[in-house]
């Protein structure tokens, strides 16, 4: 009995937070992720501001396009203040796999390090998903992947985006396709500093396949793993430019458009509810920054969200 009462108050939790969120959801969608803990985030766990699991607010839907929420704190003061910059309370659908996996309410924390802005603490959940699988270096200094967290009631892929690798023959001409577009030069993300610079690549043998998908009329998501591949580093870099992996988008078309390197796939769905499929990507430096990325209007557009440690 118990055990029932139980599920039924978790239950009723769930569809109350839900109800909220398509309540709040003509304005302005918002969208986050829910960055999850792990060994790499220990350091953190010890500052109840900013500890695992939360939530960073990262892109607003708006007046028909996306774009990121501010970001920009200048100075201590600044950062301190960020927590006016947002709105005091947001109820969160927690997305995977273009499915409700959870609901959440969260407030904005006023942060006393770079590396919290917008960060969201967590009041009141239902049926949040426990974070497993493998552990990796994730955006945020968490070591699981992201969940998406939406306020509006879209979520679901419409475009039908699955992992897909190409046949040998398509492979051949695609590889070519990519090969000529390296050394013609291709935006690369810096290990430092936000900067995001074009460089031409110098490959001893052809890249090779890493991950891909396929949406349901045939576009393509491909990664490609550029190790063997070598980027000339001008003379007065501190720090040498490399990349390991890079995303492409290719068209019915069979054209390749460039979406960057070092890019991890987060999720793919309809998040602004206009039909049309959103990509997520987190990107992670290693070092002193890191960032979201949301591709949308069949990559035509993006927007980007990126903060820094120190």
């Amino acid at each position: 009995m118990i055990r029932r009462m139980k599920s039924a108050v978790a239950a009723y939790i769930s569809l109350a937070l839900t109800l909220q969120c398509l309540a709040q959801a003509p304005a302005t969608v918002y969208l986050g992720f829910l960055e999850r803990r792990g060994p790499k985030a220990k350091e953190w766990d010890e500052r109840p501001e900013g500890a695992f699991p939360r939530v960073r607010l990262a892109f607003q839907h708006r007046d028909g396009r996306w774009k990121p929420v501010r970001h920009d704190a200048k100075d201590s003061e600044e950062l301190r203040a960020s927590v006016t910059w947002y709105p005091k309370s947001l109820h969160w659908i927690v997305a995977s796999g273009g499915r409700q996996a959870g609901t959440l309410t969260t407030q904005p924390i006023e942060p006393d390090h770079y590396g919290d802005i917008a960060i969201q603490r967590i009041e009141t959940s239902a049926e949040i998903p426990p974070a497993s699988g493998p552990e990796a270096p994730w955006a945020g200094l968490a070591s699981y992947a992201p969940l998406v967290v939406v306020t509006g009631p879209h979520f679901a892929d419409p475009e039908g985006w699955k992992p897909d690798k190409p046949e040998p023959q398509l492979w051949a001409s695609l590889s070519k396709h990519f090969q000529q577009l390296l050394r013609a030069g291709v935006p690369v993300n810096e290990v430092e500093g936000t900067e995001v610079n074009v460089y031409k690549f110098q490959c001893g043998r052809p890249p090779q396949f890493h991950r891909g998908y396929k949406s349901r009329d045939g576009r393509r998501l491909i990664a490609l793993d550029v190790r063997p591949c070598r980027i000339p580093t001008p003379k007065d870099a501190e720090v040498e430019t490399t990349a390991s992996y890079y995303y492409w988008y290719v068209n019915e078309e069979g054209k390749a458009t460039p979406l960057g390197s070092d890019l991890e796939l987060i999720a793919i769905g309809d998040y602004d509810g206009d039909g049309l499929s959103e990509a997520l990507f987190a990107f992670s430096s290693g070092d002193n920054h890191d960032a979201y990325l949301l591709f949308t209007g069949r990559f035509s557009q993006n927007a980007i969200f990126r903060w820094g440690y120190h």
